[in-house]
């Protein structure tokens, strides 16, 4: 798997565009129009850090087709041509449709994860050899050329966070929202909304890249 990747990196023309150092470029791999294989990368002063790399699920159809595989990921081959570029990966929460394409991504990309202690557990049961580094929510992270600020918020599983990313000096970033719903009631979490408030207030959010489950509905 990994000679195949190398091979297709050294034999592939680039159709990726260099992200520039006053930008942020966006682009969903998966995750867009289905439920499940979250994952979205984001480019910056040349640089790319993806957020979440998810399973997508089969229908009963399709296990059978399969003899019993339960997920599908990404072709990790997409990336191939930028894989020297890629500085790290960085969960939002952990649900399987945004961690468990974690341990096949690795064979192929050697970067570090970061993680929530709870979503740290669940990625080294399957990847103990993996760099995962641990971030508490409502941390920052410094990602080379990133700026990741990690925002508390409540769903049914805990310790999940919003993503704000900027870079540079950059005035506006993108909010990346992952799984989320406002339960001020939750007893496990709590949902930060001084410092969503702090961003709208000073104008500071360029975009946002919601997940959306069910939106429709």
């Amino acid at each position: 798997m990994a000679e195949n990747f190398k091979e297709n990196f050294e034999a592939s023309n680039s159709y990726w565009p260099v992200p520039n150092k006053d930008e942020m470029l966006i682009a969903t791999i998966g995750g867009v129009g289905e439920i499940g294989m979250n994952f979205t990368m984001y480019g910056h002063d040349g640089e790319w850090i993806i957020v979440d790399a998810g399973v997508g699920f089969l229908s009963h159809e399709e296990k059978k087709a399969n003899n019993g595989v339960t997920g599908r990921t990404v072709s990790y081959e997409t990336v191939a041509d930028i894989a020297q570029n890629i500085k790290g990966l960085v969960v939002t929460h952990a649900h399987a449709d945004h961690i468990e394409g974690i341990a096949p991504l690795l064979d192929y990309l050697k970067i570090p994860v970061y993680a929530s202690p709870f979503a740290c557990c669940l990625i080294k049961a399957k990847n103990p050899n993996a760099d995962i580094r641990e971030f508490i929510p409502g941390e920052d992270i410094e990602l080379d050329e990133f700026h990741i600020k990690t925002i508390e918020t409540t769903h049914s599983i805990p310790e999940s966070v919003h993503l704000f990313i900027t870079g540079g000096d950059m005035q506006q970033g993108v909010l990346h929202t992952g799984d989320w719903k406002f339960d001020l009631t939750n007893k496990n979490s709590k949902v930060d909304l001084d410092t969503l408030e702090e961003l709208g207030s000073e104008n500071r959010v360029g975009c946002v890249v919601g997940d959306s489950t069910n939106a429709r509905r």
